[in-house]
């Protein structure tokens, strides 16, 4: 919060905390959708069931590009109406409203990155989707 404040000051703030709530209910519905992918691929592993892993990787895909499909639709549709429901002020609905756009246009990678993780994490391997999220989460060093 400190370095959005720094950056685009309280109006921005305030954007983005209130933003951060429909965020996190968007992010929660990728990982959920994940984690049970994770359960049903580690099973047909530990069975060594080749033909189940990869119907269960195959229906993930799948899946996960439908209900991102839905859950963008849904979200540039309804993100507006949502925060008026929610009181975000008036000084900070136009940002919301950016972020929010911004943010609609991500959530297919969202899903992507917790579809590859959720089945990496299947077959037992952690470290790629923490390593992958350590180099997309590092800032860049540049001018």
């Amino acid at each position: 919060m400190v370095v959005v404040g720094h950056y685009v000051g309280s109006t921005g703030l305030a954007a983005i905390s209130n933003a951060s709530m429909l965020v996190f209910l968007i992010t929660s519905i990728s990982l959920g959708f994940g984690m049970g992918a994770t359960v049903l691929i580690a099973r047909y592993k530990g069975v060594k069931s080749i033909q189940g892993q990869q119907q269960s990787a195959a229906a993930l895909f799948v899946c996960s590009f439908i209900v991102a499909t839905i859950v963008t639709t849904t979200c540039l549709w309804s993100y507006a109406s949502a925060f008026k429901i929610m009181g975000v002020p008036a000084t900070a609905m136009a940002e919301a409203r950016e972020y929010m756009r911004l943010f609609s246009a991500g959530i297919i990678f969202i899903f992507g990155y917790n579809t590859v993780g959720a089945i990496l994490r299947g077959h037992g391997d952690s470290r790629n989707p923490l390593r992958f999220m350590i180099v997309a989460n590092s800032p860049e060093h540049g001018p």
